[in-house]
């Protein structure tokens, strides 16, 4: 979830103006940090997919939504360029990763992955606009470690809300 974290801050970088330079160059700067961190995670992906699990391919799907809302933001802003390649070079290598990893999953674990494959369309991670602001008041304010949620059922709650079981 890591990787989550770097693209909401990617999120968070508004379009910039030519006018204030020295603000442009420190947002491309922090923009190429995170898109170097997102490379490696892809790259990684790449390399070890047989390692990896149905949480972690969701994970990778989410990145590849959220890098072409990105993309979106970005499209009139020509100070992004450099950094939108970049992201458009992710949004390929991850095009062409994510298929080999839900190939693998089938093989190796077909009944859950059925479970879950409503997920793991492109579409179920395209969130209305309207959903993209969260009132801070629906935040918690700390979690419970000390309780966490099983994972059987998580598996059970998310196949049920699917109609998957």
């Amino acid at each position: 979830m890591y990787l989550l974290g770097l693209l909401l801050v990617m999120l968070q970088l508004p379009p910039l103006s030519i006018q204030n330079s020295h603000q442009s160059e420190t947002k491309i700067a922090m923009g190429k940090v995170i898109l170097s961190a997102l490379e490696k995670a892809t790259s990684y992906l790449e390399k070890r997919y047989r390692e990896f699990d149905l949480d972690s391919l969701v994970g990778f799907l989410m990145l590849k939504v959220q890098l072409k809302g990105i993309l979106e933001k970005w499209v009139h802003d020509s100070d992004m360029k450099t950094l939108t390649l970049s992201v458009e070079k992710i949004i390929t290598k991850l095009t062409l990763i994510i298929p080999k990893v839900e190939a693998f999953l089938k093989i190796i674990d077909f009944k859950y992955l059925r479970e879950f494959q409503e997920i793991l369309q492109p579409e179920f991670w395209k969130f209305p606009l309207s959903w993209r602001n969260t009132s801070s008041s629906m935040i918690y304010s700390k979690f419970d470690n000390s309780n966490p949620f099983p994972e059987k059922m998580s598996d059970s709650c998310m196949s049920h809300l699917l109609g998957t079981k």
